[in-house]
């Protein structure tokens, strides 16, 4: 595969293995290589990469700690979502 993409040596071997084996990322370089090779986007292969970033942060955003800034509250009178006034 490393040839078909124009990567070659033992390093570019190591980087695609990691980004198979969901331990290294798709870069913007190599996402053209990608979509060069395969007929693809390269929007579409750095679409996957941070898709799949945002699922692994979300596995652990209540460790992030962070405080909202507003609580939205339930308007019953009309019926839909409010927040207080900053």
């Amino acid at each position: 595969m490393g040839a078909v993409l124009g990567v070659t040596g033992e390093s570019a071997k190591l980087t695609l293995s990691k980004i198979v084996n969901g331990r290294g990322r798709v870069t913007p370089e190599i996402a053209l290589r990608l979509s060069v090779a395969l007929g693809s986007s390269a929007e579409s292969w750095l679409g996957h990469q941070a898709t799949y970033d945002l699922w692994t942060i979300e596995q652990h955003k209540d460790a992030l700690r962070v405080v909202p800034l507003f609580t939205p509250d339930w308007d019953t009178a009309r019926g839909r979502l409010t927040s207080p006034a900053i």
